[in-house]
């Protein structure tokens, strides 16, 4: 999802001069789930103060955290914070140039990867939320979530690779949700598609959406879920699923002293055959430590004004490569002169 430029953070639920959020339907948990006191509502624009409202539930279910996840104090936004997703940030690190016609140009294709990616992910968010839910999905009703993601409406008309129609990548959606129905044991599941905005670097405000949470052998799990041919492996992948456990961590969702643990659910996209994987994944300290130093950088580079084309085997399938052939960057960047504070 795309947002404005300009943000700033500010309580929607303030009621005279308390936040308060909700109360639970059951007795043992009948009081009062925030209350900050006269904090101003225009005020509530630091981590530091969300943490501090979010502290709720200190006995953990899966029940409780639902209810706090629900009614975790909603944003709005109204003056200056900048705001960046994992996709801008990613889209960034690997072309700036595409990263700036993506904001300023519309697609001129919708490779059928990103489709045929979007469909799966629908399908496998279906049987999750039958499942936390209490129900159960099979192949019918995931193989529908995908036939109607499919049928919506792309940006610009989908490309296809050669020997590809939508009939073979159907075959191929049949198989790769095969597999994954008879491989995947899910946990008691806290969520799906859990989406938080938080402030990893001050001023700086990142959002993104985290695809499944669960309880799984003792740990609480944050797991994104990927199609591809091959299994995330690189310290890139690093990035994204540290910063989701960044974001809620921030938002409090993480229960202190609960053990976490980072993974990658892959359908993998094989022509023969489908299987579906799970990658565990060590984010250190360290790393998120360099994480927040990027996200610093990135956002300067990209205050600044800092465009260039970064040429690689992906300019074959971007979405803008017209328009990025045609384009003058030099009349996009912006002098560094002009942002003595980037």
């Amino acid at each position: 999802m795309r947002h404005s430029e300009n943000h700033h953070l500010k309580m929607v639920t303030a009621v005279g001069g308390r936040i308060k959020l909700a109360h639970s339907h059951r007795a043992s948990d009948e009081r009062l789930l925030v209350q900050t006191g006269s904090v101003a509502a225009d005020s509530m624009n630091s981590s530091s103060q969300l943490r501090r409202i979010l502290h709720v539930f200190p006995i953990f279910t899966a029940r409780s955290w639902r209810l706090r996840s629900r009614y975790r104090t909603q944003m709005i936004s109204t003056t200056a914070v900048p705001r960046l997703s994992w996709s801008q940030i990613s889209t960034y690190a690997q072309c700036p140039a595409k990263w700036w016609l993506s904001r300023h140009r519309p697609p001129e294709r919708t490779p059928s990867a990103l489709k045929f990616g979007s469909a799966i992910h629908r399908s496998v968010e279906t049987f999750y939320r039958a499942r936390m839910k209490g129900g159960n999905t099979g192949m019918d009703e995931v193989l529908a979530a995908y036939l109607d993601a499919w049928k919506e409406p792309a940006e610009a008309p989908v490309f296809f690779n050669k020997d590809e129609t939508p009939e073979s990548l159907r075959a191929m959606a049949e198989r790769m949700l095969g597999a994954f129905l008879e491989a995947v044991r899910p946990g008691e599941i806290l969520g799906v598609e859990e989406s938080f905005a938080v402030e990893p670097v001050e001023g700086i405000l990142v959002t993104g959406i985290v695809d499944l949470v669960e309880v799984k052998d003792g740990r609480i799990w944050i797991v994104d879920a990927k199609t591809g041919k091959n299994s995330p492996s690189d310290a890139f992948d690093k990035e994204q699923i540290g910063l989701y456990r960044l974001g809620l961590e921030e938002l409090g969702l993480i229960p202190e002293g609960m053990p976490v643990g980072l993974r990658y659910d892959v359908l993998r996209k094989l022509k023969s055959k489908s299987e579906f994987v799970s990658v565990e994944v060590e984010v250190t300290e360290k790393e998120l430590a360099d994480l927040r130093q990027k996200l610093r950088a990135i956002w300067r580079a990209m205050d600044a004004g800092i465009i260039y084309r970064s040429r690689s085997w992906a300019c074959d399938c971007c979405q803008w490569s017209k328009a990025c052939a045609e384009a003058n960057l030099t009349q996009l960047v912006r002098r560094k002169e002009q942002y003595p504070n980037a």
